[in-house]
C-alpha cells in the first residue's frame, strides 16, 4: 500500500487525518508525511485500516473492501463493500 492509497481509502471513509492519526496511534504528521511522499508503508497500515471499527473495511484475499452502503435482508441491516484497487 502507498501514501495515496491510504489518502484515497481514508477519504473514502470520510476520516480527517487526525482521525486517522489517532485510531492507528500515530501522529497527524506521520499520516500526512506517508500521504504526501507517496511512499510504501509497512504491512501493519493495512491490517489497521481493516481492523478500525464499525465494518468500514473488510479484507477479502488479500484486498481491501470498503463498505459503500447497506441495505436490509430479511429484517437485517447488511453491509454492501465495493472493492478498491489496494493489495496488501
Amino acid at each position: 500500500m502507498t501514501g495515496s492509497e491510504l489518502k484515497q481509502i481514508r477519504e473514502a471513509i470520510d476520516m480527517t487525518r487526525q482521525e486517522l492519526a489517532s485510531a492507528t496511534g500515530v501522529d497527524y504528521g506521520t499520516i500526512w508525511g506517508w500521504e504526501k511522499k507517496n511512499s510504501d508503508l509497512k504491512a501493519w497500515v493495512p491490517l489497521a485500516l481493516a481492523s478500525l471499527g464499525e465494518g468500514k473495511f473488510k479484507l477479502i484475499d488479500g484486498e481491501i473492501w470498503v463498505r459503500a452502503s447497506t441495505q436490509k435482508v430479511n429484517g437485517f441491516i447488511e453491509p454492501e463493500y465495493e472493492q478498491q484497487a489496494l493489495e496488501i
